[in-house]
């Protein structure tokens, strides 16, 4: 049989849907590959009814800007979708990835292969992703459709390598959604608490005491919580118990010493603390804020201590790739390659693809602890009036915070942990 070739599109008409339709109300079977999806079920409904089908099947690679949710929905209406779980790691030594900031998937293959009735074929090479820009022709893209027979070596060939393709890919699982997002980068969108770290004394009584006062120097970084809820976590240098609160951001305000309005107000006697430019702030003992004290500062927030805390600790959020990608010793990708290109392309990193893993999550716990190793020596560090004057290297080290707040994750503790 003679192979008939189909360039598309044309010059003068962009869009293939119609043509991508009329190949699937034909086929017995679609099998294909493509990097990035982001169509729904409505935008070709031909394509979830013959993914349905046994013999059918789609790979995607799983990296932005791909559509977990649309894919969620193809393998929810019976779809065979997998997934390519592999990326090249950050410090490949890749000199694409260090110079031109590229992306570090590794799935690019565009082929659609449609076994047609009376043993005909129709394999479709090119450019278009599965998306409405490249779908409708708002990119100029182009594709070959190469028509032949199974007993054909193009066919055998295209099948192998989708077969290949496939054998290296995860089944998609519709119960591991938020896992996909995650490998995607979408770390739980700065899903956390914001923490306030304090220090102080006699601190085991917060609640009752209500409010509290913290005054600084630099930038204010607070953003736009006003009105919302913190963690408060203080580490107590009496007898080096750790508490942690629940407090309300209840008013904060800027203090411009060249606006003698800012000021004006005073507040009634209660304990504040003074954060400095690099250092956890000192919860000091009560006392009345007036101007004397507001003009060294250059905002103050009032909190409001609603409840304390038990059964509960402060854990670091995990970043990404400590607990969802993992090295691996090889790869189908490097072991289709030449050796020594492997070296040029990787400058001779031993492991420079990794694989998502989905393992549980282990959460470092942060603990104050540790500053209470400084014993006496913390209590004047923080005291002092010069905020930035302390020689103390290992201290200002161990006390650095370029943010009032930072995010971490509020977890019961464990069973064994209790």
């Amino acid at each position: 049989m003679n192979i008939d070739i189909e360039l598309i599109p044309t010059v003068k008409k962009s869009s293939i849907k119609e043509r991508l339709k009329e190949s699937l109300c034909k086929c017995e079977n679609v099998k294909g590959t493509v990097a990035y999806w982001t169509i729904d079920i409505k935008f070709i409904e031909e394509l979830a009814l013959v993914l349905q089908r046994d013999n059918s099947y789609y790979c995607i690679d799983l990296h932005s800007p791909t559509n977990i949710d649309y894919l969620a929905n193809f393998k929810s209406s019976g779809s065979n979708i997998f997934l390519h779980n592999y990326e090249i790691k950050t410090n490949s030594k890749n000199y694409e990835l260090e110079e031109k900031k590229k992306v570090s998937y590794l799935l690019h293959s565009k082929i659609i292969l449609f076994e047609m009735p009376d043993n005909n074929v129709e394999i479709w090479l090119g450019s278009h992703n599965f998306t409405q820009r490249a779908i409708l022709g708002v990119n100029i893209e182009s594709s070959f459709i190469v028509k032949s027979n199974k007993d054909s070596k193009i066919y055998k060939d295209v099948l192998d390598y989708l077969t290949f393709i496939k054998d290296n890919c995860i089944v998609f699982d519709v119960n591991d959604v938020e896992f996909y997002k995650k490998l995607q980068g979408e770390q739980e969108q700065d899903t956390g608490d914001l923490v306030l770290e304090l220090i102080g004394e006699n601190v085991d009584k917060l609640v009752d005491e209500k409010t509290i006062q913290l005054l600084g120097v630099g930038n204010n970084d607070i953003g736009d919580i006003l009105g919302k809820e913190i963690i408060i976590q203080i580490l107590d240098l009496d007898n080096g118990k750790e508490y942690i609160y629940k407090a309300k951001v209840i008013q904060a305000g800027e203090i411009d010493p060249q606006n003698p309005k800012s000021l004006e107000i005073e507040f009634s006697a209660r304990r504040y603390a003074v954060r400095g430019i690099d250092r956890i702030p000192y919860l000091k003992k009560e006392k009345e804020i007036d101007s004397a004290i507001l003009i060294k500062h250059n905002y103050f927030i009032n909190l409001e201590v609603t409840n304390l805390v038990t059964g509960h600790k402060i854990y670091v959020k995990p970043k990404r790739g400590k607990s969802i990608w993992s090295d691996i010793s090889s790869s189908p990708h490097l072991e289709r390659m030449n050796q020594e290109d492997v070296k040029i392309v990787f400058k001779g990193t031993g492991k420079p693809i990794k694989r998502s893993c989905k393992s549980e999550v282990k959460y470092k716990e942060f603990s104050l602890q540790k500053i209470y190793s400084f014993g006496s020596k913390i209590t004047n560090y923080l005291l002092e009036d010069d905020i930035t004057s302390s020689k103390n290297e290992e201290m200002i080290k161990e006390m650095e915070r370029k943010n009032i707040l930072v995010t971490r994750l509020l977890k019961p503790v464990n069973k064994d942990e209790k």
